[in-house]
């Protein structure tokens, strides 16, 4: 026998959930078989994280986010184009698209 099961996750109301709750959306969340690409659920596996690390320095207060990994990839990507249009589609710039046929590589 098979079942399926839908898991429906309040992102705005992670904080008013008890701790036992949260463990289970966050294995949940990482037991998901959509594909590690997937947008919304690699934003609930952000979200998710974030609620458990800020109650982790919920004790310690710290800064939190100041310095992320996404960063990083988000200044190159908008160097090198923007995103626009229905559905926030990445278009390069066309200088870099110009470098690249004239290089034969990425810009």
């Amino acid at each position: 026998m098979k079942t399926t099961i839908t898991i429906e996750v309040d992102i705005d109301g992670l904080a008013n959930i008890d701790d036992a709750l949260l463990a289970a959306y966050w294995t949940a969340a990482q037991a998901s078989p959509a594909p590690y690409t997937d947008r919304q659920a690699g934003e609930l596996a952000d979200s998710l994280g974030h609620e458990i690390i800020r109650r982790w320095l919920a004790s310690a207060p710290a800064l939190m986010y100041e310095h992320r990994l996404e960063m990083h990839y988000w200044s190159v990507l908008q160097q090198h184009g923007t995103w626009t249009g229905p559905g926030e589609t990445w278009q390069p710039r066309q200088a870099d698209v110009a470098a690249c046929g004239a290089e034969g590589g990425a810009a």
